[in-house]
């Protein structure tokens, strides 16, 4: 008598605190997914039936719980009785039997009585299968020998598993003339598969791995993967999501130039679905542009706009939110950073619903706009139609957020986000940072050692009267952080008191006053190469401001060379200029400067920085830097 529970397609199980459930089973191999994040995973059935009976797994849910017609116990009792026999070491006869039985009935109560000769046919039925449970299972009915003759059966099944590993878009028609071929090398009187059996063997095929053969696991997991569990949060601030998408729409320069499409970082609050910081920029996306947004975020509530401290935040598993800079800024704050499942289409379901609701109500309708896709657009001549500038965007962005998003009523939660966050902080208090703290700890993170009181950070050296001390009582390297868009001072982390920055000046303020670092790396070659001088130790401010004019006359030359730089030709005469004022040197003969047009009568300009670059010089330019040098 054989136990007719069997193992099926979306019965589920509990595996250390975690929920799965069965896809697809398929030769004794089972396909079992994650139930909240639908990650696939493989195990045979005999594998899991040990590790139920083992106590490992724990089934929680059968899609149709099945039983003998004359009602045998479960496999979980069968291996409760052997369980005791075996682990009693009691003697296999009916008189110890009976005993054990009545034992075994006391200590559960709940469990079903049967005769003495019963548990000896099941003790012989689990010695007589290897000492295992596999003989007390029963399969569905059907005629389950093999059809053809094992030679005959490889050849099928090498055929067939070969077929579903190629790319190409082979049927199950040329699977059948190849095994035909090969049968009838191997016997001319052998028996033929139909191709109708060919077929039914290709459909019994596991869809998953076909698909993850032919497509690729990214195709095979998106096709059967269902959406995920809803994201709740607990509370204000609780969970935020962060992602960077690019703005289909094309933005101008101040003369009129195309830049290209600017990038929009946004960090929403989960529970209100109110937007707690953004930042937009021609910046690619980078370590800087992420603490930007993360620097809006904690600014807005000294501003009386929503933000704030978050508890844990979720960002997009792109390179710009998976850096030493981004690990140190939550590190600093206490947040927890959760990792975004790739390919998942509920760990950013909100975010992806701003960027929609932000393309339909304003970036769609505006002169210069890229629409969604090619198909969208159409015709529509986007750069020739473009005619905002990157301010004027912000500021209708901001508009949109503040007095039209935060404003009407949210369909996720049927409430207004700025009231709901409002109702909300009166339970959930909104944790701020002071401003001071925010701008100090909002940098990129470096690690140098301290030398005679002062911080050599790629060649620019920076001072402060507390290192000398700091030096004599720490030898080891400590934490700096660093503005990369202006070098002119950095704050040291006090290794003795971790809440305490110690301000250290460049000993050239003037000349690093709002120098990049990108500018700054160019410009140290240019020292190397052009002057011979060593860029780890400068010794005069001339020597800076050499570097960048050079550095300005260099993309200057890339301008001249390349149509893709003309946008920046203007600008860079008058920031030539102001180098060249600073050197004194706009009214001499160097034949190692050539200025191609006179500055008279030139209005004096910021130095160059990131938000004044086009986005391919940004791109040219741009060198994400090691956090941990």
């Amino acid at each position: 008598m054989k136990n007719n529970f069997q193992l099926k397609i979306g019965d589920r199980f509990k595996y250390r605190d975690e929920l799965y459930e069965i896809c697809y089973i398929e030769n004794e191999t089972i396909r079992y997914s994650n139930s909240i994040s639908g990650n696939m995973y493989f195990l045979t059935e005999y594998d899991l039936i040990n590790k139920i009976l083992n106590g490992d797994i724990k089934l929680t849910n059968l899609s149709i719980p099945q039983f003998h017609k004359n009602k045998a116990l479960t496999i979980e009792e069968i291996f409760k009785y052997l369980n005791y026999v075996f682990s009693n070491k009691i003697p296999c006869s009916i008189k110890h039997l009976k005993i054990a039985i009545i034992n075994i009935t006391k200590e559960n109560p709940n469990l079903r009585k049967i005769s003495a000769s019963t548990l000896a046919r099941y003790i012989k039925i689990y010695r007589d299968n290897s000492d295992s449970f596999h003989g007390f299972y029963q399969g569905t009915g059907g005629n389950r020998s093999l059809r053809f003759p094992i030679e005959i059966e490889e050849i099928i099944n090498d055929v067939v598993s070969d077929f579903i590993k190629e790319r190409e878009n082979f049927s199950p028609s040329d699977a059948h003339l190849i095994i035909k071929d090969r049968i009838l090398s191997l016997n001319l009187n052998a028996k033929i598969p139909s191709e109708r059996t060919i077929s039914r063997r290709f459909e019994r095929l596991d869809p998953y791995i076909v698909v993850k053969n032919k497509n690729g696991a990214k195709e095979a997991n998106k096709k059967f993967k269902a959406s995920g569990q809803s994201l709740v949060s607990p509370g204000l601030l609780a969970i935020v999501q962060m992602d960077t998408h690019e703005i289909d729409c094309i933005i101008l320069d101040k003369n009129g130039n195309v830049l290209g499409r600017p990038e929009l970082c946004i960090a929403i609050d989960i529970y209100t679905r109110a937007i707690v910081g953004w930042h937009l920029c021609m910046l690619p996306p980078s370590a800087t542009k992420t603490l930007l947004t993360l620097k809006n975020m904690l600014m807005r509530p000294h501003l009386d706009k929503t933000g704030g401290l978050p508890t844990v935040i979720i960002p997009d598993n792109g390179c710009e939110f998976n850096n030493n800079a981004l690990a140190n800024f939550c590190n600093n704050f206490n947040i927890t950073k959760s990792e975004s499942q790739p390919y998942c289409p509920n760990n950013k379901a909100h975010i992806e619903s701003f960027f929609r609701s932000l393309n339909k109500s304003i970036i769609h309708k505006l002169k210069g706009t890229t629409y969604s896709s090619p198909v969208h657009r159409g015709d529509y001549d986007s750069v020739k139609n473009a005619c905002y500038k990157l301010d004027e965007l912000r500021d209708l962005v901001n508009e949109w957020v503040e007095n039209i998003y935060h404003k009407r009523i949210h369909s996720g939660t049927n409430q207004r986000p700025e009231k709901m966050w409002q109702d909300a902080s009166r339970i959930f208090p909104i944790l701020t940072i002071p401003k001071l703290e925010i701008e100090r700890k909002c940098r990129t993170v470096f690690r140098y050692t301290i030398s005679k009181g002062q911080i050599n950070l790629k060649g620019l050296r920076y001072k402060s009267q507390a290192l000398a001390t700091l030096n004599h009582r720490f030898k080891d390297k400590v934490t700096i952080y660093v503005n990369q868009l202006d070098l002119s001072s950095i704050y040291i982390q006090d290794p003795f008191d971790k809440n305490n920055l110690i301000q250290a000046d460049s000993i050239y303020p003037e000349a690093t006053k709002d120098l990049t670092l990108t500018e700054w790396l160019e410009a140290k070659e240019i020292l190397r190469e052009k002057y011979k001088s060593d860029p780890n130790e400068i010794k005069n401010e001339e020597q800076l401001y050499l570097a960048r004019l050079n550095f300005l006359l260099k993309i200057q030359t890339l301008n001249n060379k390349k149509t893709r730089f003309r946008q920046v030709k203007n600008d860079l005469q008058m920031m030539i200029s102001q180098q060249e004022n600073r050197l004194n040197l706009a009214n001499s003969n160097n034949d190692e400067i050539d200025v191609l047009s006179s500055t008279n009568h030139i209005e004096e300009v910021s130095h160059l920085m990131y938000d004044n670059l086009p986005p391919d010089l940004t791109d040219f330019f741009y060198e994400e830097v090691n956090f941990d040098e």
